[in-house]
């Protein structure tokens, strides 16, 4: 320990050094001095850096003493520093330079008042972390505005290793692809079948008629088989089948048209687009064509989910672990890659449909689908081989971790009380099936089972009814603005801005997180939509039923929709964030999948009530039965909010301990 003595009152010492003791302490014993601490304790001066500093050193091997470079002799018994314990060789002095800068002073003083602190602090029950984010809210408050949102973005932006990157490169590709793929479909099939829907309409019913159907099985996958297995398998077979259907749309459109189909224009044949009914297949040729467009496209679809789930609530689970990063933090990172993807992929595709044509458009999808294959490959590599516990199975892992866990539990149960608790937090997880050799049909039965049985049920079926709506940017609501002679550009802007307010919400959902905790930060979320869609379905009926007096109505009614989305992507980031910490990761595969199914039926219904009620005087049908869904959202998981609220701390500690045992292991 170090002492501060003042230069001229430095204590004399021994001029005897005591006669070695008989005892052999080894090299690494310290010696003790008795220290006069009242004479030290009264003089409070502090000693300034200078040359006249002392500094008393006891190490390892013997005592050093030093006061600019003189020699103190040993003339007196009397000295107030004297050896207690003899050691086993002389006393031994050195003389050393220093510079007065590099010489550390304490004070005796400041250190008992340390000392007095850290008890009082221990006496109201205040451990040193809690000291440190005290200290760090309090430094927060001095910072300005401009300060805290600087540091707030470098925080956000702060990518701590190059597997993080190397991550959300591959999931810009990924969604890249996809937000592009979703974008051409229509705009191809509008333009070679230009006096019909029906090819489209098929080809999205068929496909989320297989996600419903095969859904559950595409997250028995994920569970089961080795995660990089599965991932660069699901990704080749994505990325092959949209290159493969976007060479059959090519020939459909060269081979399959007639040259009449070829010639049409929109408004060429009013009457055969006032029908009913057009079959708009002429050939035998475009018949098989477009079958086997959409017979693939379909598994395209399914490959697409086994790598949407597995990145998005397997992948970044333990990427977000390895890394000590926070699932807020990576989930609105990729949200954000995502938006960014929704804005300007179309706009991307757009502009080559509209300068090159629709065939050309086509080319280009496959090129990039053959093209992003090898970099996708390569970083999904790199971000396998950095992170260990990638390397085995989920389903190996979390039967390893719970076995482990089993036996700490067991050894930990010493009395009935800590068996009592153990049996009731048994009782309340839901229960695990092993789906291994299992068929699809047993896996697709218990799949659905196992879904409804989570404890998150509720609050992912009001996340599956925030799909049932046309309050969205979506094709149906562009069709009815259009029909109202809505300008283009308008649409342009709405369109714009709703993907804005989604990139938005990949900030505000953080926010909300983690100043509420998640599940508060759900529910602030989902009402935001909901309010401002009750606004905005007000300005819009007096729009639909009083166009000519209240025209302004639509664009009030659009800002609505577009601040609705803030609400809608914050509340999506929550709820990902809840299926990924409250559902069992051994299950988290076929549960997330089954959920995928549902938000498929959900399209479903809409395209089912939009064929009920096709015309532009019926869309207000469903823009209020839209609202009562989104309603029906809310209330279901508000009452799944009130029902498990008591037991959220518990869940929020359970969480933490768990992260922590996984760290640990």
């Amino acid at each position: 320990m170090f002492q501060e003595h003042s230069p001229t009152n430095f204590p004399p010492l021994s001029s005897n050094p005591p006669p070695p003791s008989d005892d052999h302490s080894s090299d690494g014993q310290r010696y003790q001095y008795d220290l006069d601490h009242n004479n030290l304790n009264q003089n409070d001066e502090k000693i300034p850096s200078s040359e006249s500093a002392v500094m008393i050193e006891i190490q390892e091997e013997h005592p050093m003493i030093e006061e600019n470079n003189t020699h103190h002799p040993l003339n007196s018994s009397q000295d107030v520093l004297e050896l207690n314990h003899a050691p086993n060789r002389p006393f031994v002095e050195e003389h050393i330079h220093y510079a007065p800068e590099n010489v550390q002073v304490f004070s005796l003083n400041e250190a008992v008042i340390d000392e007095q602190k850290q008890d009082d602090s221990a006496m109201e029950g205040k451990t040193q972390l809690d000291e440190m984010l005290e200290f760090q809210k309090e430094a927060e408050k001095e910072l300005t505005t401009s300060e805290k949102i600087k540091k707030y973005f470098k925080e956000e932006f702060d990518f701590k290793s190059r597997k993080l990157v190397y991550f959300y490169i591959s999931h810009f590709l990924a969604s890249w692809g996809d937000r592009m793929w979703a974008f051409a479909l229509p705009v191809i099939f509008g333009d070679m079948f230009t006096g019909t829907l029906l090819p489209m309409a098929l080809f999205g019913f068929i496909h989320r008629l297989t996600c419903v159907i095969f859904g559950p099985n595409m997250g028995y996958i994920v569970d089961t088989k080795p995660r990089f297995k599965v991932m660069t398998s699901a990704l080749i077979i994505q990325n092959s089948c949209v290159a493969i259907t976007t060479v059959m749309i090519f020939l459909l459109a060269v081979y399959g048209l007639t040259d009449e189909q070829k010639k049409e224009t929109p408004n060429q044949n009013d009457d055969e687009n006032k029908a009913l009914f057009v079959w708009p297949f002429k050939t035998t040729l475009s018949i098989i064509l477009f079958i086997s467009c959409t017979l693939i496209g379909a598994v395209s679809e399914l490959a697409a989910m086994v790598t949407s789930v597995a990145r998005t609530k397997d992948w970044c689970v333990v990427i977000a672990r390895s890394e000590t990063l926070s699932l807020e933090k990576i989930n609105s990172m990729m949200r954000r890659l995502d938006m960014v993807s929704l804005i300007v992929s179309p706009v991307f595709f757009g502009l080559i449909v509209t300068f090159a044509g629709y065939k050309v458009g086509a080319i280009i999808v496959c090129a990039w689908n053959v093209i992003s294959l090898l970099p996708e490959y390569f970083c999904i590599y790199k971000v396998y081989n950095e992170t260990t516990d990638l390397h085995i199975s989920k389903y190996e892992q979390e039967q390893k971790f719970k076995a482990e866990r089993e036996r700490e539990l067991e050894s930990a149960q010493n009395t009935e009380e800590m068996e009592q608790i153990d049996l009731e937090q048994k009782k309340e997880e839901p229960p695990t099936v092993n789906l291994k050799h299992q068929n699809i049909f047993k896996v697709l039965y218990k799949g659905w089972k196992l879904y409804i049985q989570q404890k998150v049920l509720l609050s992912s079926l009001a996340f599956v009814l925030l799909f049932i709506t046309v309050l969205t940017h979506g094709g149906l609501l562009l069709s009815y603005l259009k029909s109202h002679n809505i300008h283009s550009a308008v649409l342009g802007v709405f369109q714009a801005l709703s993907a804005i307010s989604g990139l938005s919400s990949t900030f505000l959902g953080p926010f909300l997180i983690r100043r509420y905790k998640v599940f508060k930060g759900g529910l602030i979320s989902i009402y935001l939509q909901f309010w401002c869609l009750v606004v905005g379905v007000a300005f819009f009926i007096g729009f639909h039923f009083f166009t000519e007096k209240l025209s302004f109505a639509v664009y009030l009614f659009l800002i609505c929709v577009v601040f609705s989305r803030l609400g809608l992507y914050s509340f999506d980031l929550a709820e990902i964030q809840i299926m990924q910490q409250l559902v069992d990761q051994a299950d988290s595969g076929i549960i997330n999948a089954t959920e995928g199914s549902l938000t498929k039926v959900a399209d479903l219904v809409v395209f089912i009530a939009a064929l009920l009620f096709s015309t532009p005087s019926n869309f207000v049908i469903l823009v209020i039965g839209s609202l009562c869904c989104v309603g029906s959202a809310c209330l279901l998981y508000s009452l799944w909010y009130l029902r498990h609220k008591k037991h959220f701390p518990q869940w929020l500690q359970e969480i933490e301990d768990e992260e922590r045992m996984r760290s640990q292991k």
